[in-house]
């Protein structure tokens, strides 16, 4: 088991979340970083889904903790929305607890956005190589 773990819902009928899980997994997988993907959906992780409710301290606006969330082992890290933050500025490996080394140099960040764009227009980007 990785130390890196993302809980995700494959199962929502929310398309923002649906959206957001994509991109983590997408960049993730692009940076060759590992790390276990929960899905709080299944009923066999009830616990696991327990566990991240319990222990995420950021809420949606409706109170509720959306996934993605984000734990090095039993520490929480933050949501998709520091997630995010972290790719726009580049210190995705300080977000995630990882060393620098961790994800090599296969594919920077910046590299990552726009393999998850070309991915999601359906088109590979000039020049981008998407590790997937």
């Amino acid at each position: 088991m990785a130390p890196l773990k993302v809980y995700v819902a494959s199962a929502t009928a929310n398309p923002e979340t649906k959206y957001r899980v994509q991109r983590t997994l997408m960049i993730l997988d692009g940076l060759g970083i590992p790390f276990d993907s929960i899905d709080i959906t299944k009923p066999e992780h009830a616990e696991q889904r327990r566990f991240m409710r319990e222990n995420a301290s950021k809420k949606g606006p409706n109170g509720a903790v959306l996934p993605p969330q984000f734990f090095y082992e039993d520490e929480y890290l933050g949501d998709y929305e520091d997630f995010d933050t972290s790719v726009e500025a580049d210190t995705i490996t300080e977000f995630l607890r990882l060393l620098p080394d961790a994800i090599g140099n296969r594919i920077r960040v910046n590299d990552a956005n726009k393999c998850v764009a070309a991915l999601f227009s359906k088109t590979q980007g000039a020049g981008v190589k998407c590790n997937h």
